[in-house]
């Protein structure tokens, strides 16, 4: 969990609060132990983080900041982390950037409006993102359909017929949240697929490579059988010359190979970290 968090704070948080000893500060208040530890004390956080009081002060001033809210000063003396608060904007940020890769800047905007109006007709979105009617409700329904926006239909009379409702959007983060940790799963297991296929093929190129590389057979003892086989041992240097351009031609399919490989291991390496922490309830 704390590794997990340090990863997380080293990506995300710096961007928010961008000052030198940000990363100092936040992981000299974060709790040792996975038992929560709510408060702690300012000359705790200054000794642990090997830094003067201006500079803690700077930073603890910057993330109690209402906007972020990751510090609350209980006193002067007394500071608390607040990592729950931390992990949720990480998520939220984690599940904008999944809703802008699938549906695109407009799909963003709208996603994040309905975050913070919270309930809203289809009209008041497309004003307040200033999206025209048809696109705003394309996307709406793209992201319905994909489970990131609820749909709620609110009756305005008793025969509860669709054109005497309003029908209200909405995001539900903790529904956001189950979607991603499926989604990251189910891409998870297809990686695992695909790498295990790579790996196969690099294993099958390496062993080619170790057995297929012809030797070329010695000189002829008597220098007369050799004169007279000029032609023969010209052919015997083409031969080579056409064993080395195959030798080349392995190793540089191996080396592709080798970064396919690379490249999926990174992928599942991140995609571990990001799923571990949207699945996480144990933070201290």
């Amino acid at each position: 969990s704390r590794a997990l968090l340090q990863a997380m704070a080293a990506r995300f948080l710096v961007t928010r609060a961008p000052l030198p000893a940000t990363l100092d500060v936040f992981f000299a208040m974060l709790p040792k132990e996975e038992a929560s530890r709510p408060m702690i004390a300012a000359e705790t956080v200054i000794h642990t983080a090997g830094i003067d009081y201006s500079s803690f002060q700077a930073v603890v001033t910057l993330l109690a900041k209402p906007e972020l809210g990751y510090v609350v000063k209980v006193d002067d003396a007394m500071y608390s982390l607040r990592v729950d608060k931390l992990l949720e904007d990480f998520r939220r940020t984690a599940a904008e950037g999944i809703v802008a890769e699938r549906f695109g800047s407009l799909g963003r905007r709208i996603f994040n409006l309905l975050i913070t109006k919270k309930h809203l007709d289809q009209k008041q979105v497309a004003a307040m993102a200033m999206v025209n009617a048809k696109a705003t409700k394309e996307i709406l329904y793209k992201l319905w359909e994909d489970g990131f926006v609820k749909m709620q239909e609110v009756p305005m009379q008793s025969d509860f017929k669709p054109k005497n409702s309003v029908f209200l959007w909405s995001v539900n983060l903790d529904d956001v949240r189950q979607k991603i940790i499926e989604m990251i799963t189910q891409a998870v297991g297809n990686i695992l697929l695909r790498l295990d296929e790579e790996q196969v093929k690099m294993e099958s190129l390496t062993e080619g490579a170790r057995g297929g590389v012809a030797e070329r057979p010695p000189p002829a003892a008597d220098d007369d059988a050799a004169m007279e086989d000029e032609g023969a041992e010209g052919k015997v240097d083409g031969d080579a010359a056409a064993a080395a351009a195959v030798a080349t031609g392995k190793e540089k399919a191996i080396t592709k190979q080798k970064k396919k490989v690379e490249v999926l291991r990174a992928t599942l390496l991140r995609l571990d970290k990001t799923l571990l922490i949207f699945k996480e309830t144990t933070f201290p």
